[in-house]
């Protein structure tokens, strides 16, 4: 039906001029020609052609553009909308609106945990109360008075326990705010903008991890200090793990304690409730929930707090006690219990951090300011310390701005698994080291009387010790002497010495010089069971030397911690579609030289073709018209002069003025009316085309334009001399935005010059131990000087091992920088980075050592030198042990009693005092109450060695005080150890070797400025064509409209005038 119709109209003849107003409508449409031929033909064919051409054309166009509005108004298409600087309100209303679209590229990428996580919580209330205030550990042992009770009696044990409370509850609160601060400082990254739901959820998953990590760091650590300890069965000063007996030799012997059928020697933790006894050795009392064992720590962790919750029970306890003081007790509050009962044992508090409850917050406005989006875009249609390390190295973050390659991959793993084994067991090692040292620098005692032994002279009841010796080596001055061990018969002859065991002073340092060669022979290990009194069958097999790879079977058992006892770690596995899937790519760029494309040329060229045409058509003409006009037969002309030409130049310019028409009639009119009509159009097209054309071009070449400049792989300089002319809009995105800090920190730091000295050489501590008399008091300095010297050298080695250990980390962590940074903010960052380091080492190794002395305390642990205990052997040859008052200070009750070292003559008079160096309770306590200023003063160093019993010649050189810079001659040990022993730190930050890791691949920068002319020309030649068709095509017809009405109007008037007249 359509078709017939479109056919009717092409075909449709041109009837007889129309009457009637539709006859006129129809008659314009049959006749309407958009072709006329120039001049107008009168052929009727060719007309008849030309209002075919005609309505074809409109029907295409008709079409074309009911096809392209259809098209573009019903098909799905995808808008994207920016919106620079947005505010978090913004942002949070774009995302509720377009949350799977919404992404916002934060301009700072890494942000520290502590600008949006806080992380608050609550000791267990045992930490705040009374019974872990000196008060309350001051009457336990006040109160007790100098009666003897059973090494189980709760009034023998209690202030120790209650100490080693008060302890735990100091070191978690402790590891807890010094681990905070390195959980603060962690990094946040994030590309783009993490929605409140998403960062909520992340930050319970950190603060969980977190939780975890510190918790099994602090109890690896704990479990660490226990387990050295039994297994170098130290002897508790409380008896309470041993007791002594002396023989008829007058020798002194250890035997381990039984508690019920658990005996201390296989077990350190043998135990059961902590009874009272009357004077009988009857049971009066048996303290509910609190446990007496083998020593008081692994006892307390047995124990329970209900007894603290009754005012009762308290009152009954206190009511033993010879000396009853009144004290105002408050008991705990069952009413403040959240995750704990009142049943809980302090292993699970302990298992806990002692923290009653935790609180964290997300502070969404501080991530969101430090993220600072630039801009927001959004579019819509239409084993244990090997498996707590590798926790924590898993929940490492693997930082790539761009996908990584698989052999990048591989080679980027192995590094960091690497770096991981070297870390784990460099932190191990050290650990134990300081645990090693520590009980050597404080002569622990050991229960098996390995390092020292002990005896009573038949007229004393005194007992004293002296350090046993392993051929020429005396535990005195190494914890290292030992040989192999031997099986002796009741004669003291040796039955079999055991291939590659070997016994020392201690027995963690005897068994790391020894190796496992006998446990691979059958022989052996039969001939070992032969000696044991009851030789029990036993189906025992040997190990296996096939299953060795990377130890032998003489490596010694150090050889084996040195490595984490791993025998072969397992290539790491590589799950590259693992990372590929967490990366996912939201797309993939790439770049190749090419030539323009078909269509890019034909829409580019149909952009400027109509302005073109325009200005061609208005332009060629004229200039052919001007250069080829014909020349006129030359004619006389009058005489003129040049005012009688400017005049007839005026007015010819006039006239052609009047007559310029650009919109002329085809065929040409000669009627004024139209004619006038024309002009008119012709002027207000000038004028309009003039104003419009003058606006663009001042609005194009006015206005502040920002114009942004690309450099392509800029070098250094480069970059320095475009950030001191663009500081504020420069930018140069990095090729690598993770950045070891080893490529562009260097820290560097020097020891006290005490640790480079000859007071911490094996020289002057053997020299100490061996030109010293024998019978000493245990405060003589010559007693005691060995093991101080011995505390010294073990400072200044922890100290330099751990920041060494703590450098490796610290260099192979890593920047993460999206652009690059500028001088003045790395090395401001580079600074707090530094100052971060060192507060962390310092905290972690202090909060190590602190933990040590604690326990040491705790475990009422017997020095050697009988520095913080007394043993006197008792009618019945059985051995007590008293504990030692400094300065009406008690051992029992504090491990810093302390005072200046003398050293006495044979009568017990004081012959010299050594300025600055202290006695105490535990050696290592008492140094780092000392100082060093007889060291820096050769007269005070000659007195000392004239004491001892031959005055060994020795190139000794005073400590110089000009090498102090931060440290005075009187600074205290304790304030070298805070400072990690280290006179003075150096940093630098190597500007070059940054720039050179990010390698920038471009940088850009804006500025403002105005169009430049080649800009203004082709943007008023792309306007210029429609602008005109535009003005054509409205003028002439406005125009004619106007004139129209106001001739009509003209007309109607002159018409109703005479009327009026008549």
């Amino acid at each position: 039906m359509t078709i017939t119709f479109l056919c009717r109209i092409l075909v449709a003849e041109i009837p007889n001029p129309p009457s009637s107003l539709w006859q006129k409508i129809r008659f314009f449409l049959q006749n309407f020609n958009l072709f006329p031929s120039i001049p107008p033909s009168t052929d009727q064919h060719q007309l008849r052609n030309q209002r075919i051409s005609t309505r074809i054309f409109i029907i295409l166009l008709t079409l074309s553009l009911t096809v392209l509005i259809l098209y573009t108004s019903l098909v799905n298409s995808t808008h994207t909308f920016d919106i620079n600087s947005p505010t978090s309100t913004q942002y949070s209303q774009l995302y509720s609106n377009y949350p799977q679209t919404l992404t916002c590229t934060c301009t700072n990428i890494s942000i520290d945990y502590g600008k949006f996580i806080q992380v608050n919580y609550s000791l267990h209330q045992i930490c705040t109360s009374i019974f872990v205030n000196h008060t309350w550990i001051d009457y336990l042992a006040d109160a007790r008075g100098t009666d003897v009770f059973y090494d189980d009696d709760f009034r023998a044990s209690g202030t120790f326990m209650f100490q080693a409370l008060n302890a735990f509850c100091q070191l978690s609160n402790q590891t807890i705010s010094n681990r905070l601060t390195q959980f603060y400082s962690s990094q946040y990254i994030s590309a783009s903008v993490t929605s409140l739901q998403v960062l909520k959820s992340q930050t319970q998953a950190f603060v969980s991890q977190f939780k975890s990590s510190i918790t099994n760091d602090f109890l690896l650590s704990l479990l660490t200090i226990r387990t050295t300890t039994q297994s170098n069965s130290l002897f508790s000063g409380q008896l309470t793990n041993y007791y002594l007996v002396r023989e008829n030799n007058n020798d002194v012997y250890s035997y381990s304690v039984w508690y019920g059928n658990c005996n201390c020697s296989s077990s350190a933790t043998c135990a059961y409730e902590s009874p009272i006894y009357d004077p009988s050795d009857s049971v009066l009392f048996t303290v509910p929930g609190i446990y007496a064992g083998c020593y008081i720590i692994e006892a307390l962790l047995q124990s329970d707090l209900q007894c603290f919750y009754n005012e009762t029970c308290i009152n009954q306890i206190q009511s033993y006690f010879p000396y009853y003081l009144s004290m105002n007790l408050t008991t705990l509050d069952v009413s403040l219990l959240v995750r704990f009962s009142m049943s809980s044992t302090i292993q699970e508090l302990i298992d806990n951090l002692m923290v009653e409850k935790w609180n964290n917050a997300t502070i969404y406005d501080g991530y969101y300011n430090e993220c600072q989006p630039s801009k927001c875009s959004y579019s819509y249609q239409g084993n244990q310390t090997i498996s707590n390390r590798l926790t924590q190295f898993y929940s490492s973050q693997y930082v790539s701005a761009s996908v990584t390659s698989l052999q990048v991959l591989k080679s980027q793993t192995q590094a960091f698994v690497s770096q991981f084994k070297s870390s784990i067991t460099n932190d191990s090692l050290l650990s134990l080291l300081t645990i090693r040292t520590t009980t050597q620098s404080n002569s622990l005692l050991s229960g098996l009387l390995t390092n020292y032994g002990l005896d009573t002279p038949s007229n004393s009841i005194y007992v004293y010790s002296y350090s046993t010796r392993y051929g020429n080596c005396s535990c005195a001055s190494s914890a290292k002497c030992a040989y192999e061990s031997p099986i002796y018969d009741p004669s003291d002859s040796v039955l079999f010495t055991v291939p590659g065991i070997y016994v020392g002073c201690y027995i963690i340092e005897a068994l790391l010089q020894s190796n496992l060669e006998c446990f691979y022979n059958e022989t052996c290990i039969n001939q070992i069971q032969s000696y044991f009194t009851y030789y029990l069958s036993m189906n025992l097999t040997t190990l296996d030397a096939s299953l060795l790879v990377g130890f032998s079977m003489n490596s010694t058992i150090e050889e084996l911690v040195d490595n984490l006892m791993v025998e072969e770690w397992n290539p790491p596995i590589i799950i590259y579609d693992g990372y590929y899937n967490e990366c996912q790519p939201s797309k993939c760029s790439y770049s190749y030289k090419t030539k323009n494309g078909l269509i890019y040329i034909i829409t580019t060229v149909i952009g400027l073709v109509g302005g073109l045409i325009t200005v061609l058509k208005l332009i060629v003409p004229r200039v052919v018209k001007f250069m080829r006009r014909k020349k006129e037969p030359t004619r006389p002309e009058a005489v003129m002069n040049i005012s009688e030409r400017i005049q007839v130049l005026k007015q010819q310019l006039k006239l052609s003025l009047q007559n310029f028409n650009i919109f002329p009639s085809i065929p040409p009119s000669t009627d004024e009316y139209q004619l006038r009509n024309q002009r008119i159009s012709t002027r207000i097209f000038i004028i309009l085309l003039t104003l419009s054309l003058t606006i663009l071009i001042l609005y194009t070449s006015l206005i502040n334009i920002t114009k942004t400049t690309d450099i392509n792989s800029p070098t250094i300089i480069q970059y320095t001399q475009l950030y001191s002319n663009y500081p504020q809009t420069l930018t140069c995105a990095c090729t690598q935005i993770s950045i070891n800090y080893d490529k562009f920190i260097q820290v560097n730091y020097t020891l006290h010059q005490i640790c480079t000295s000859i007071f911490v050489n094996h020289t002057w501590i053997s020299y100490l131990a061996n030109a010293r008399p024998n019978d000493l008091f245990t405060d003589d300095f010559r007693a005691s000087g060995t093991f101080m010297f011995q505390a010294l050298n073990a400072f200044c080695q922890l100290s330099n091992q751990t920041i060494s250990n703590r450098l490796t980390q610290f260099y192979s962590s890593q920047y993460i920088s999206a652009s690059v940074t500028s001088l003045q903010v790395l090395m401001s960052q580079t600074q707090s980075l530094v100052s971060q380091f060192k507060s962390s080492i310092t905290n972690d190794f202090l909060l190590s050592l602190l933990t040590i002395r604690t326990t040491t305390q705790s475990n009422s642990l017997f020095s050697g030198q009988f520095t913080n205990y007394h043993l006197v052997r008792e009618s019945n040859n059985y051995v007590d042990s008293y504990f030692v008052s400094h300065a009406n200070c008690y051992c029992s009750s504090s491990a810093t009693c302390a005072y200046e070292s003398p050293i006495y003559d044979p009568s017990d008079s004081v012959l010299f005092t050594v300025p600055g160096i202290y006695a105490g309770c535990y050696i290592i306590e008492a140094l780092l109450q000392s100082n060093l200023q007889c060291l820096y003063n050769e007269t005070c160093i000659n007195q000392i060695q004239s004491y001892f019993t031959y005055y060994l010649s020795m190139n000794l050189t005073t400590l110089d005080v000009s090498l102090l810079v931060r440290f005075s001659m009187n600074s205290t040990i304790e304030e070298l150890v805070d400072e990690l022993m280290v006179e003075e730190w150096n940093n630098a930050t190597i500007y070059d070797g940054y720039y050179n890791e990010c390698q920038p691949s471009k940088c850009s920068y804006s500025y403002e400025t105005k169009n430049g002319v080649i800009y203004i020309i082709t943007t008023v030649i792309g306007l210029v064509g429609g602008l005109i068709t535009v003005l054509k095509l409205i003028v002439p017809r406005a125009v004619r409209l106007v004139m129209f009405y106001i001739r009509r109007y003209t007309v109607k008037h002159n018409a109703v005038s005479p009327s009026i007249q008549t």
